[in-house]
């Protein structure tokens, strides 16, 4: 794939004459999405070409254009893709070498611009979600007796045993502080994102999957402030900008919908959000806030 094949026209926006609905090539859009697992795409697989590429055709086969998914899980999980090279010195908490966080493992970044791509080719539109913050709920999570395979904030990027360059997140509230070092490493990685996948259409950017969850108020504000960071490296880079969640999309949390609700309970959900100047949009992941 070129990154000169892809016109800015193709990139989803807000409908001009109608803000509840999406615009793209011109006409009204109306995404149908599904995600598998958050970290389906970036998980332990022996084979990521193969499953991306199943995953996708299967979406587009039964006439599904939308997939939500996660750049990045925020540690290391088995032999999972990453987006940091590991080079030491000293170890992580997962007993591996710790990781750098000036050196970008290039293959990360390459391998999703060939899922962007592909999925662009069957007419499917990623929201990527840059960050996650699910990981950061607990210590440990999840524990198979195996520390490559344990799962929370002891393992992150940021969590100052595990890197070697002096970043320390203790906390999920220093996770979402824009006072604390973290948030320009959190930028950098953005921008890097954005510089391998800025000129593909088919992206709806989400800051961060479940922030607002977890950190609230302090969460929101700072997915807000990335989510300007996003779309004015985009315009200095001379890329047309995308559109970002949570500031111009509803992210899934803040949506109608649950597992158990009914369709008549949705849309008289999604009418009494008519008044808000965002698309109407109903997650079943949730959770429901009229």
């Amino acid at each position: 794939f070129s990154t000169t094949i892809f016109g800015s026209n193709d990139v989803p926006k807000i409908h001009p004459q109608d803000p509840h609905r999406f615009e793209r090539s011109g006409t009204t859009w109306y995404p149908v999405g599904y995600y598998p697992a958050i970290g389906a795409l970036t998980s332990d697989r022996n084979n990521y070409k193969t499953y991306y590429k199943t995953l996708i055709d299967s979406l587009a086969r039964h006439n599904i254009n939308y997939l939500r998914t996660v750049f990045t899980m925020g540690q290391q999980h088995g032999d999972s893709i990453i987006p940091y090279q590991r080079p030491g010195p000293g170890n992580a908490a997962d007993g591996r070498l710790k990781y750098d966080l000036t050196q970008f493992n290039q293959a990360h970044f390459d391998y999703w611009f060939d899922v962007v791509s592909y999925a662009h080719a069957r007419n499917v539109v990623i929201q990527i979600s840059l960050l996650d913050f699910w990981h950061n709920k607990k210590w440990v999570s999840v524990s198979n007796s195996d520390i490559t395979r344990e799962w929370g904030l002891k393992y992150d990027f940021y969590q100052g045993a595990n890197n070697s360059n002096g970043v320390d997140v203790m906390t999920g509230e220093e996770w979402v502080d824009p006072s604390h070092p973290v948030f320009d490493v959190q930028k950098k990685l953005i921008a890097k994102a954005i510089d391998t996948l800025g000129s593909l259409p088919n992206i709806i950017w989400e800051v961060a999957n479940e922030a607002t969850v977890f950190q609230g108020e302090n969460g929101t504000a700072w997915q807000l402030i990335l989510s300007d960071y996003i779309t004015t490296y985009e315009q200095s880079i001379g890329v047309t900008p995308h559109l970002v969640i949570p500031r111009d999309i509803p992210n899934h949390e803040s949506t109608p919908g649950n597992q158990h609700d009914l369709p008549a309970t949705i849309h008289d959900e999604l009418a009494a959000r008519f008044s808000d100047d965002m698309p109407l949009i109903s997650d079943n992941d949730c959770c429901t806030t009229p």
